[in-house]
């Protein structure tokens, strides 16, 4: 394996592989008001202090919360403690949500500050897998009759309802996972079975497909789903429409694109690519695969012609212009193990990235290589343009960079 990261390199596969996941409807959202947010304080003006990333060129289909925020080049970090016993339910802006699961209780921080914005009792948040949501304006949460599978989507700032979510099936006693907004319809996934709600509460579609696994990343407003690892089927977000299903070889690791997937049907075999139309075609024997940066677990999806092309990335910015690393992966070996370091995440103008060391340090880089600053912290992931880190066993972080707040001192940073 080269130890130069450069232009033309390729780095190691990063493959979505779906598993498995049910589902009957109504149109009728639940008849208590929805809760309503309690704060410890008379809330203080709270200004927008996260700047906003737009993705553009070929890479505008891509969710914009892939690429981490400019700021993190300074390497200013303060360390955002998720509370104990809470777990991320949604991140946004200058916003985190948290939910405590066993004592139901759900929670908004001010970043910017650390201090609580809003609680909700008797509230749940549904995630997928511990994954956190991941909705550009708030959270899809249970509310205090979550028993009958009614929901709200809540602003990130203040905890206040922006839909009420209908039932979507009364025999069911969880609330719905979101998996995105297309044309101004939320994505719900109910334990496999998709739902489309405007924003005026309204079931606008639904689909029955209990059992499913779906992806939570959209392809320009489609939803990709497979069932027991081998029938796949892409949903039109906006209208509920299955505009493809098909079958792959079971067990395979598929790569989505934003303009389709591609799968192996056998190790040795050269990729097939399905577009969303349906259209199948065999590509070159020669393509082994590639990943870029940002990656899917990020967000970022990337059109079929980016992966074929020799002369492209793997790291991009928001615009879609290479950007160009010249980083000597080995000076970040940690003594001692056998794994690579990578590069994991990159701001959205592409003058910085962040190597893992996978050994428990992460560095800020910049393009000529050199380290801008360092942090012990184990698996960093980004999550709407903040990295995300494990601290120890039980204690994550959202890493918050200087983004010129006023207010924020040390005292604040006590999330309990």
């Amino acid at each position: 394996m080269p130890a130069r990261f450069r232009l033309s390199a390729v780095l190691g596969a990063i493959a979505l592989v779906l598993t498995a996941c049910t589902g009957e409807t109504g149109t009728s959202g639940p008849d208590t008001e929805p809760p309503t947010p309690t704060v410890s304080e008379e809330a203080p003006a709270r200004p927008d202090v996260a700047p906003e990333i737009t993705t553009t060129g070929f890479v505008e289909g891509s969710n914009p919360g892939a690429w981490i925020f400019d700021e993190y080049g300074v390497g200013d970090l303060t360390e955002f403690d998720i509370p104990d016993d809470d777990v991320l339910c949604a991140l946004g802006g200058d916003y985190a949500v948290t939910a405590n699961e066993v004592n139901r209780i759900v929670r908004g921080w001010y970043l910017p500050t650390q201090e609580r914005a809003w609680q909700l009792d008797d509230a749940t948040c549904p995630t997928d897998g511990f994954v956190p949501q991941r909705l550009p304006q708030g959270a899809v949460l249970g509310t205090p009759t979550s028993d009958d599978g009614s929901a709200v989507f809540v602003d990130f700032a203040t905890g206040e309802t922006i839909v009420d979510i209908p039932i979507l099936d009364p025999e069911s006693v969880t609330a719905p996972m979101p998996l995105g907004e297309a044309g101004g319809i939320l994505i719900l996934n109910l334990e496999g079975s998709l739902y489309g709600v405007n924003r005026s509460g309204k079931l606008m579609w639904e689909l029955d497909s209990p059992g499913w696994t779906w992806s939570k990343n959209l392809m320009t407003g489609h939803a990709f789903g497979i069932d027991e690892g081998e029938d796949v089927m892409v949903v039109n977000g906006v209208t509920g429409n299955a505009v493809l299903e098909t079958t792959v070889p079971k067990g395979r690791e598929i790569t989505q694109t934003s303009d389709g997937f591609m799968y192996q049907e056998d190790s040795d075999d050269p990729y097939t690519f399905v577009t969303l139309d349906g259209t199948v075609s065999q590509l070159d024997p020669d393509f082994q695969g590639a990943s870029h940066v940002p990656t899917s677990l990020s967000g970022a999806l990337f059109p079929l012609n980016l992966y074929l092309s020799h002369n492209a990335g793997p790291i991009f910015d928001a615009e879609g212009n290479p950007a160009s690393f010249d980083v000597d992966l080995e000076t970040f070996h940690r003594e001692g193990t056998d794994v690579e370091p990578v590069i994991v995440a990159v701001t959205a103008d592409g003058e910085h990235a962040i190597v893992d060391d996978r050994g428990g340090t992460i560095y800020g880089v910049d393009q000529a290589g050199d380290m801008v600053w360092y942090l012990d912290a184990l698996r960093p992931w980004v999550m709407e343009s903040y990295i995300v880190v494990e601290c120890g066993v039980g204690n994550d972080q959202i890493l918050i960079p200087d983004f010129g707040a006023t207010g924020a001192d040390d005292s604040s940073l006590d999330a309990s």
